[in-house]
């Protein structure tokens, strides 16, 4: 073990004793990472002159006290976060009770700063998950104000599975599979994806272009022909869906129109995987020049 690694053991038994432990250590922390080649230079030699400075002059821990006013206090830099968990005693004034501190990970640099600040009250939670359970309610400090808004956030429940459709073609999902080589005299391109939510038949559509008019158009051909309007149809957020000739479309048929969460493909799950399926196939009898 080198001499390094000893005093950052021995200096990190006290580090509970020094505020911003972290990040005075994060350039001594670096020389001990695999693959590093050790170089003593002005940052490393602050540092440890730092934590010698530190040592002597740090304040004195207060014994913790459940029944007295407790604050937290957090705070995160670029590469550190930290936080105080004091008390205010019978003098009025606050006095520190532990220091916390901890790096960033190479993951967690790239937060923006308004995660990286909650970040550093949900580390200081943990920590001290015991004291703050022991006493009644308690004040967070922190410098960046946005967060004052957090706990007036709307709550969003619980996810639930979509309801079960009491008849077939009553109840939809619908997607697009794009990018497909021209196919056929029009040249199409893309194929459209119908599933009954009920039975999962699927009906198969080939398209040439995904504008609303002639979704509408089509959907009037292929499916209320033959099953008439559906009570509501599930789709993403495409720019056809959200045209306003497609809401009027549905609006004016009777059809509720359910909208997938951003980013969350797996709220239409049915046509997701059916997409899968029908690739496969498409693979399997695509030409030998892959252009049909």
């Amino acid at each position: 073990m080198s001499r390094e690694e000893l005093f950052l053991g021995f200096a990190n038994y006290y580090r509970i004793f020094i505020p911003d432990y972290a990040k005075i250590t994060q350039s001594l922390d670096a020389l001990l990472k695999k693959g590093t080649a050790f170089h003593w230079g002005r940052a490393e030699n602050e540092a440890f002159q730092e934590l010698k400075r530190r040592f002597c002059e740090s304040p004195v821990l207060k014994q913790w006290d459940p029944s007295l006013p407790t604050f937290l206090e957090t705070d995160c830099s670029g590469y550190a976060l930290g936080g105080v968990l004091s008390q205010e005693g019978p003098d009025g004034r606050r006095h520190a009770c532990a220091f916390f501190s901890k790096r960033l990970s190479p993951a967690e640099y790239n937060y923006p700063i308004h995660d990286k600040e909650m970040l550093a009250i949900m580390r200081c939670l943990d920590n001290w998950n015991a004291e703050l359970r022991s006493c009644g309610p308690f004040t967070i400090l922190t410098d960046h104000r946005n967060l004052e808004h957090t706990s007036g956030a709307s709550r969003k429940g619980f996810l639930k599975p979509l309801p079960i459709p009491d008849r077939p073609r009553s109840h939809l999902s619908m997607d697009f599979i794009t990018d497909l080589p021209p196919t056929g005299p029009s040249k199409a391109r893309y194929l459209w994806v119908i599933v009954d939510r009920l039975t999962k038949a699927v009906t198969l559509e080939v398209m040439d272009n995904m504008e609303a008019e002639q979704c509408a158009n089509r959907f009037l051909q292929c499916h209320y022909r033959f099953h008439g309007m559906p009570r509501s149809i599930v789709s993403d957020r495409g720019s056809n869906w959200l045209s306003r000739f497609w809401k009027r479309f549905c609006r004016l048929a009777g059809v509720t129109q359910k909208l997938s969460t951003a980013y969350h493909p797996q709220t239409d799950g049915g046509p997701e995987r059916m997409n899968q399926e029908i690739e496969a196939y498409l693979r399997a009898y695509v030409s030998y020049v892959q252009d049909d």
